[in-house]
């Protein structure tokens, strides 16, 4: 696996709470069955993010870095490798960002070759491109601690307490949806599907345009044979944020799966907006 040698996360900085989820719910085998990560691979890469959700990012790279050649061709190591760096990159000084993003982009392509699907590759990839998603309901700090604590605990598959952590978040703070979403994800890991439609159900209730919630809600349908209902969360994910990868890769698989498959288009990008460090908005043509 191409990770940089001369990348050194070692500077703390914000985790990008959509994508931290979404590192932790790849491991789930009714979200990402298909990527061969052995359980040395899992366990390396739950190490990593329990290390990264402490802020301890130098140790949560090597660990990827090992969980990569534990499964070669696992594409879950370099995607989670992607997402610390572009998290790196949001705190560093302009020549370090930019080293940093083009770290992230190198192992998020290097993972959407090994798994054209995986929806942290494919969120890292939008990002870098994109910007970041429109943003969901800032927490209160008493919230955003608890969340961490339960991420820390997610990632060691301590499920109850962190699920216990989760919903101290949601009494801190409500309209927190992230947090309803974590604790869905527990129930999620420990099989519980009902449980786990509930949590996430209630996440798109309090905040329709979490688009993640909408996917997670999908799986934990789809798990239960409701197919029908599982797209329609997707189509409703997709029109809360259709920009996100994730869910148009869900319901390709899931079309196909039903005889009614997606057919790409093949358009490419003639425009984008870009957001300068003053904080004024640019439309870049590409003159083709």
């Amino acid at each position: 696996m191409g990770f940089s040698p001369s990348a050194d996360p070692m500077k703390p900085a914000r985790i990008p709470l959509l994508l931290s989820l979404s590192l932790l719910h790849a491991l789930a085998p009714a979200a990402h069955a298909a990527d061969p990560c052995n359980d040395t691979c899992q366990a390396l890469v739950r190490e990593g993010h329990a290390l990264q959700a402490q802020g301890q990012f130098g140790p949560a790279y090597q660990k990827f870095k090992a969980a990569s050649d534990a499964s070669p061709s696992a594409s879950i190591p370099a995607s989670s490798a992607a997402a610390l760096m572009l998290q790196l990159s949001a705190g560093a000084a302009p020549e370090r960002a930019d080293k940093l993003r083009a770290s992230a982009r190198d192992m998020a392509s290097q993972a959407a070759r090994l798994a054209p699907d995986d929806p942290v590759a494919q969120e890292v990839l939008r990002e870098l491109d994109d910007g970041p998603s429109a943003p969901l309901h800032a927490p209160s700090p008493q919230a955003a601690r608890s969340r961490a604590q339960a991420e820390v605990l997610f990632a060691r598959q301590r499920y109850d307490e962190a699920r216990a952590k989760y919903e101290e978040a949601m009494r801190a703070d409500p309209a927190y949806s992230v947090a309803w979403v974590g604790a869905g994800d527990c129930y999620f890991m420990q099989k519980d599907l009902v449980g786990a439609e509930a949590m996430f159900r209630r996440a798109t209730e309090i905040e329709p345009l979490n688009a993640q919630a909408w996917r997670f809600l999908s799986d934990a349908l789809l798990g239960q044979g409701k197919r029908a209902q599982a797209e329609a969360a997707l189509m409703t994910g997709i029109g809360a944020d259709p920009s996100q990868r994730p869910s148009w890769s869900k319901l390709a698989a899931l079309r196909a799966g039903g005889a009614r498959p997606l057919v790409p288009l093949g358009l490419q990008r003639g425009a984008r907006v870009l957001t300068g460090a003053d904080g004024k908005l640019t439309v870049q043509i590409d003159e083709r």
